[in-house]
This record gives C-alpha cells, sequence and structure tokens, in this order.
C-alpha cells in the first residue's frame, strides 16, 4: 500500500509540475536551454524511480521476513501440538487402563455402566489427539493413510452409549 501511494504521489507531482509549467510558464523559472530543461525532467525522473526502487526492496525484504516468520510460527505450533499430545496422553492411557482394571473387578451394574462410560469417553479423547497429530501431521506433510474396517454397528452403539447417560 505505502509504494502505490508513493508512486501515485510521484506521478501526480510530475503532472502538477507539468500543467503548471504549460498554464502558468512564469511561475516556474525558465530554463537557459531545452537541454537543461529535458536534463531536469530526466534527473527528476531518474531520482524518482530510485525512490520507488529502494521503497519496492524495502517492502519486498519485509515481506520475505514475515513469511519467514508465519513459517517459523507454524513450525513451532506444529512441535507444541505434537509435545502437548504427547503429555495428554500419558495420564489418559492411566485412565483407560486403571478403568479396564476395574471393569474386571467387582461392581455392580450401574459401577459397571459407569466405568464403561468413563473408559469410552477417555478412548473417544485418545482419538480426538490423535486427530490433532494427523493434523499436524498434514500440514508438515508427513501424514501416512492406512485402510482400516469400520463397524458401522459398534460406533453408532458407542455414540449413543456415551450421551445416554447425559
Amino acid at each position: 500500500k505505502l509504494i502505490n501511494i508513493i508512486a501515485i504521489t510521484m506521478i501526480v507531482n510530475i503532472i502538477t509540475l507539468w500543467v503548471i509549467e504549460i498554464l502558468n510558464p512564469n511561475i516556474i523559472p525558465t530554463y537557459p536551454s531545452e537541454t537543461s530543461r529535458i536534463f531536469d525532467i530526466y534527473v527528476s525522473l531518474i531520482i524518482y524511480t530510485g525512490v520507488f526502487a529502494i521503497f519496492a526492496v524495502t517492502a519486498k525484504n519485509n515481506y520475505i521476513k514475515q513469511y519467514e516468520l508465519a513459517q517459523q510460527s507454524d513450525r513451532l505450533k506444529s512441535a507444541f501440538l505434537a509435545n502437548m499430545s504427547h503429555e495428554i496422553r500419558t495420564p489418559l492411557n492411566g485412565i483407560v487402563g486403571f478403568t479396564q482394571l476395574l471393569m474386571n473387578s467387582y461392581l455392580d451394574k450401574n459401577q459397571l455402566e459407569y466405568m464403561l462410560t468413563i473408559n469410552e469417553s477417555a478412548k473417544t479423547l485418545m482419538e480426538i489427539i490423535n486427530d490433532v497429530l494427523d493434523f499436524s501431521k498434514i500440514e508438515s506433510g508427513k501424514l501416512e493413510l492406512s485402510k482400516e474396517e469400520l463397524n458401522l454397528y459398534k460406533l453408532t452403539h458407542q455414540v449413543i452409549d456415551l450421551f445416554k447417560n447425559q
């Protein structure tokens, strides 16, 4: 945007001076010769072009810096997601393991139902964490797909059981 404003300002400046020179030639001092007037125009044009080039290079360098910062931020985000997913998975595995141990002990019907809900919720949360990791892998181009069978009947009942008590 700044470069466009500067370019427009330079063009308007040149046109304004040209119009003033044509409409009222006495305002601008006369040149000793036509050659010196043309020389002045070309020098001004070279100066304006140089200033414009400096601003263009500055804008390009600023763009490159911002792009590199965005790339670094993306890498840091991916590393953060991977680290946090690992940190969350560790205690979640403990929850899944202990709920399975409790389900193998003597529980009444309600307690067993609660433990099944806790176990399924923990597994669902683990899948969400894995999905977040997969999303991070997709962004970095490192995701490997695998074909797996899906038991839609079982999945539907798991979802129903998950929300049955709520």
